[in-house]
């Protein structure tokens, strides 16, 4: 990966930081990155004890083609992995990431009742995660669940074969010093983020994530690219509980260890796609008081152009529920197609259309029992956008009709 991403000629050099940074790994025209470059040997790239980089090199020389061990690939493939999966679940920094470690003491098991009306009275498990986070000096918990544990041990696993320790022994792992801005404030101990006899650096498990995630395509709403990178996945983690789960401040504040709730409510800050959703929310609300005789119906030529401006400028339309969707990029009502204005209703599909109005019946009916007065009022809209549908494709099964009709002439002069 170095080789094919930092070598060749300047000219060579020059056109593979541009491709670089139009993948988003670098933030001025000028900059100088090494996305892939761990500090760690054996990661992602062949250690140097190894000598599989010399024995690649060679094989290229005489072969003329790419030769990769595969061994620092799923190294790093499976610390990518874990890395993103605990980041993303529970808002981890990444500094306290790197000091789980193989111990009774940092991953401890918590046992709580089951609710008193609940069937299964089965005590339910979690875990704690006890380490030091930013701004503290003694350990907190994040909280881990079975998934959390069973690839905690996928990484154990992988690092007890690259030592050569039997686990059905009970061998341990060496003992590695934590590297980083506030590692001395950390004894060595077993880190299950080490390789080589080293601890992970937070640049090796970074070089890991992206390196899992390269060739997807994460961009902001103005098309600029997005990077990946493990702070970002706790703002994600924060804006979700807040935004999403609608969790209350303090509660995250303590889920992230964070004493300033100031910044805890900055991930709370409407974004784009919330505030579309809201938009969708409110205009569904006030649209339901329109009454459906006052409803205008495209007419089938209208939808006709309509069609053929899509086709004009997006190409193959998408197939959507009852029809063909006119819209090009992310949708902005969240696939509410019933009724949408962006949809070219298609005949064909009527029994789709028909089912959704079958099924909004079935739940009109649950929500007048139930007294839910606000739900049966969005589902009496969904209904008279499904019969508006439906009638428009009445009409173009109609226009259609009369286009093959063929018109009959008499030429008996005596009628």
């Amino acid at each position: 990966m170095g080789e094919i991403l930092g070598s060749g000629s300047p000219e060579e050099v020059e056109a593979k930081q541009r491709w670089l940074r139009a993948q988003g790994y670098a933030e001025g025209e000028e900059e100088q990155t090494e996305p892939f470059q761990p500090e760690t040997s054996g990661i992602l790239l062949p250690s140097k004890a190894s000598g599989d980089g010399q024995t690649t090199r060679h094989f290229r020389q005489r072969a003329g083609a790419i030769f990769i061990s595969v061994e620092p690939f799923f190294t790093a493939a499976t610390f990518g992995m874990v890395a993103l999966h605990i980041l993303t679940a529970n808002g981890m920094r990444i500094s306290e990431l790197q000091q789980l470690r193989a111990a009774s003491e940092c991953i401890v098991p918590i046992v709580l009742p089951s609710a008193p009306d609940a069937e299964d009275q089965t005590p339910i498990v979690h875990w704690e995660a006890r380490v030091v986070p930013k701004g503290h000096r003694t350990p907190k918990p994040y909280y881990f669940d079975d998934e959390h544990l069973r690839l905690l041990s996928l990484i154990k696993y992988m690092l007890c074969e690259h030592y050569g320790i039997n686990p059905q022994t009970g061998g341990d792992l060496p003992v590695v010093s934590l590297r980083g801005d506030n590692a001395h404030r950390f004894k060595p101990d077993r880190y299950l983020f080490q390789y080589e006899h080293r601890a992970l650096s937070q640049v090796d498990l970074r070089v890991c994530m992206r390196f899992l995630v390269h060739g997807l395509v994460f961009q902001t709403l103005d098309g600029r690219k997005v990077t990946v990178r493990p702070h970002l996945l706790r703002h994600g983690f924060a804006t979700w509980a807040l935004n999403v789960a609608k969790e209350p401040v303090d509660i995250v504040g303590a889920i992230l260890h964070q004493r300033n709730l100031d910044v805890t409510k900055y991930y709370g800050r409407p974004n784009p796609r919330l505030i579309a959703e809201r938009s969708h929310g409110l205009m569904s609300q006030i649209s339901s008081y329109i009454d459906v005789d006052e409803l205008i119906l495209r007419s089938p030529e209208e939808i006709r152009q309509m069609l053929l401006k899509a086709q004009t400028t997006h190409g193959t339309l998408a197939r959507v529920r009852g029809g063909r969707c006119l819209v090009s990029g992310e949708c902005p009502i969240f696939f509410a197609c019933i009724g949408c204005a962006a949809k070219a209703p298609d005949p064909t599909q009527r029994g789709e259309v028909e089912e959704v109005k079958q099924v909004t019946l079935i739940q009109i009916g649950k929500a007048r029992k139930k007294g839910l007065s606000l739900e049966v009022i969005q589902l009496e809209k969904k209904l008279k956008q499904c019969d508006a549908e439906l009638r428009e494709m009445e009409m173009m099964e109609m226009c259609r009709e009369d286009e093959r009709r063929e018109p009959e002439v008499n030429f008996d002069l005596d009628t």
